[in-house]
């Protein structure tokens, strides 16, 4: 339900409410057509969007967007 694309965790960045993005996929698992452009809209308006694999990139998308370091130190994830 919901919007085409909407990304399957939200989350409002604290303190100014950025909103990010975390759609979950598989380790093969490619973004479909309605996630692109959900994605590249969301990034126009200043928000932020990432793939996440695992607990771990997860966690790494939430901190790199309060900018503060990785439990996990991965840092590179899209």
């Amino acid at each position: 339900m919901g919007m085409e694309g909407l990304p399957d965790i939200v989350v409002i960045v604290p303190p100014n409410g950025r909103f990010l993005g975390l759609e979950v996929k598989s380790a093969s698992g490619v973004l479909r057509e309605g996630q692109k452009r959900f994605k590249a809209n969301l990034e126009a308006a200043g928000g932020m969007f990432r793939v996440v694999r695992s607990l771990a990139q997860a966690m790494d998308a939430v901190a790199d967007a309060i900018g503060k370091e990785s439990p996990y130190g991965l840092n590179s994830i899209g």
